[in-house]
C-alpha cells in the first residue's frame, strides 16, 4: 500500500467512520506491520471483496502482487500535474504504468513496484528567463534552481523508475546499533513505537552515548526526555 494509493485513502475513509482502529497517519507509508495493526477487523466493509486485508502470519513470509496499474494524463494547454512520483505530465498527453511484488518476512520487507512513463512533452510558449540552450526550459524566475522546470527538453521521452521499490529493516537496524552500544546482545530488545526518536551522540574523540530511547513526546510538543533518567524498557538495565 503505497501513499496517498486507492488503498490507503480507503482506510482513511473507514477510520473516519470506526471500522479502523485509531493509529497515527502522519508518516508514510506504513511498514506491513503497521498495515496489520490498521486492516480493519470487520470483514463486511465495503471492498471486502476487492482487497483482502487480513493480517500476516507473524514472523511468517508473505507475498503479495502490486496491482497493474496503467494510469493517463492529458493536458491541452501547459503541464499540470501533483503527487505523479517520478512522472512528468507534460503538455500534451502522458501514458504511465506500474507493477510489481511485495515480500515480507520478520522484521524485512522488499517491494519491487518500478513505473515507467512516456509523456508527449509538447511544444508551448515558454517565459523568457534569459537564458541560452537548456536551461531556456528552466524556471521563468529562477533558471537556474533545479525545481520547477517549464519543459523537460524539446521533444517526447520516456523513463523507467524504481518507484515505489524499497527495502526496510523495521527497527531492526536500530535495535542492532544501540544493542551494541549498550552492551545488549538480544535480536529486537526493544519495541519501536511508531515516530518515536532515538538520539546518539558522538563525541569528537568518538565516544558514543545514547541520549534518548523510544521517545515519544516531542509528538505531542513536549521536551525530549533523556535516557538517563528514564528506566529502559522491559526491565533491560
Amino acid at each position: 500500500m503505497f501513499a496517498g494509493g486507492e488503498l490507503e485513502n480507503y482506510l482513511r475513509y473507514l477510520q473516519t467512520l470506526g471500522l479502523v482502529p485509531a493509529y497515527p497517519w502522519g508518516l508514510r507509508a506504513f511498514s506491513p506491520a503497521e498495515l496489520d495493526r490498521v486492516f480493519p477487523r470487520d470483514t463486511t466493509h465495503p471492498w471486502a471483496a476487492r482487497y483482502n486485508l487480513v493480517p500476516r502470519p507473524v514472523g511468517g513470509l508473505s507475498v503479495d502482487w502490486v496491482a497493474p496499474t496503467v494510469s493517463a494524463r492529458v493536458n491541452s494547454t501547459f503541464p499540470y500535474g501533483y503527487n505523479d512520483g517520478p512522472i512528468w505530465a507534460g503538455k500534451g498527453i502522458t501514458f504511465a504504468a506500474q507493477a510489481g511484488v511485495a515480500v515480507h518476512r520478520g522484521p524485512v520487507s522488499l517491494t519491487l513496484a518500478p513505473m515507467g512513463f512516456v509523456a508527449q512533452n509538447a511544444a508551448f510558449r515558454l517565459e523568457p528567463n534569459g537564458q541560452a540552450g537548456p536551461l531556456t526550459y528552466a524556471d521563468g524566475l529562477n533558471p537556474t534552481f533545479i525545481d520547477l522546470p517549464q519543459r523537460f527538453g524539446g521533444s517526447s521521452y520516456a523513463q523507467l523508475d524504481p518507484g515505489q521499490s524499497t527495502v526496510v529493516a523495521h527497527a531492526g537496524v536500530i535495535n542492532a546499533y544501540l544493542g551494541d552500544m549498550l552492551d545488549i546482545d538480544r535480536l529486537l530488545w526493544v519495541e519501536l513505537d511508531y515516530a518515536a526518536i532515538c538520539r546518539v551522540a558522538v563525541s569528537r574523540s568518538g565516544v558514543r552515548s545514547v541520549l534518548a530511547l523510544n521517545e515519544r513526546p516531542h509528538g505531542c510538543g513536549l521536551p525530549s526526555v533523556s535516557l538517563l533518567t528514564t528506566p529502559l524498557p522491559g526491565g533491560i538495565s
